[in-house]
């Protein structure tokens, strides 16, 4: 059986600090592992009201711009996910992509685990979580809303500039602040033995 680490790429500027991050705790020396990147797009709602006085001619062209946008919405987030698998392809490792659209992130990335069982999940705990050191929980509410939502199934990693915050294992749960990130260093060896085993 294929094993997989799935990475919930956003559109922030720490994806980089989680794929090497992932690559340190999971990957390093592996190649009997496959990186599948998965993003959940929200497309973009462009509300235009139909006006009586507008003819139908220009309501076509407003619906052929809106077409069209949500196509170039769907190529950036293609060209996004092309950029982050050329950064696995240099790691050596296979790599897959997956994106959906939904109007939610966390209903999204919660439909892949089920759709896919997806058992080993990392994603960045939100843009607050470096300011709260001694959280207990990710800081943002997406990250919180997956957490409490996700399947026992499913172990969540979520980091944080390059370092783990929070780890979910079934019902162990795992805290990891800022500066002992080499507490999980031990156990490392039991998720690379048995978590993927």
């Amino acid at each position: 059986m294929e094993k997989k680490l799935y990475i919930a790429i956003g559109k922030n500027n720490e994806i980089r600090s989680t794929l090497f991050w992932a690559y340190n705790n999971f990957l390093n020396g592996k190649t009997n592992l496959t990186i599948c990147l998965i993003h959940v797009h929200v497309p973009t709602q462009i509300r235009c009201s139909p006006r009586k006085d507008f003819p139908a001619s220009v309501m076509a062209i407003r619906e052929v711009e809106d077409k069209l946008y949500k196509e170039l919405e769907r190529q950036e987030v293609e060209n996004m996910l092309d950029k982050y698998v050329q950064i696995i392809i240099s790691f050596q490792v296979p790599s897959e992509k997956i994106y959906i659209e939904k109007e939610s992130v966390a209903d999204g990335i919660l439909e892949l685990i089920s759709q896919l069982g997806i058992q080993k999940l990392v994603m960045g705990a939100g843009a607050n979580s470096r300011f709260v050191g001694s959280s207990t929980k990710p800081a943002s509410r997406k990250s919180n809303y997956v957490l409490q939502h996700a399947p026992d199934f499913c172990h969540i990693f979520f980091v944080s500039e390059a370092r783990l915050i929070y780890a979910s294992f079934k019902s162990l749960e795992l805290t990891c602040l800022y500066g002992i990130t080499n507490i999980l260093t031990g156990y490392k060896i039991d998720i690379e033995e048995g978590f993927f085993g």
